[in-house]
């Protein structure tokens, strides 16, 4: 998937276009990606990302949990009303952990069902922010969704040193 991504995102985008994001290539490719898609859209992107190059996470989880992350906040950023779309993405580490947010701006209609989020896109699965749970406990850690208001928010907390042996 994540060869996708960067396949989209070198058809889509020029050199000029490229913002450095944080210092790993893979994880820049991503976000820069969602920040082209976010500035076409009318959406307000910003970035504060320190992931280092040699980060201890493996690229492909970082990845996982970050795109679906941001595919889901373009999406939901795209619902609020003409001007009004925002996604604030954050990440780096603290306390021997990589803490991940992502905030967007909705039109603030949500779909529940035993406290969980639905999809709200058309024949949507709901199975983004079950894939970047389930990669976040995979790895040790967890991840929190909810919202107020017409702003959601994503929390991910990932230890460094791995899965609990």
């Amino acid at each position: 998937r994540i060869r996708d991504y960067l396949s989209q995102y070198d058809q889509s985008m020029s050199q000029a276009d490229f913002v450095p994001l944080c210092h790993n290539i893979v994880l820049d490719g991503v976000l820069n990606y969602y920040r082209m898609q976010a500035l076409e859209s009318g959406v307000a992107f910003t970035c504060s990302a320190d992931i280092p190059e040699d980060c201890m996470l493996p690229d492909p989880l970082l990845s996982t949990i970050i795109s679906n992350g941001l595919e889901n906040a373009l999406d939901a950023a795209k619902t609020a009303p003409e001007g009004q779309g925002w996604i604030r993405m954050g990440a780096r580490t603290l306390d021997r952990q990589m803490v991940i947010t992502i905030d967007n701006s909705f039109d603030g209609q949500v779909s529940l069902r035993q406290g969980r989020y639905l999809s709200t896109k058309s024949g949507g699965s709901g199975l983004g922010i079950e894939n970047a749970r389930n990669a976040a406990q995979a790895y040790g850690g967890h991840a929190t969704f909810r919202h107020e208001g017409t702003t959601f928010h994503v929390a991910v907390n990932i230890p460094l040193e791995g899965p609990a042996h």
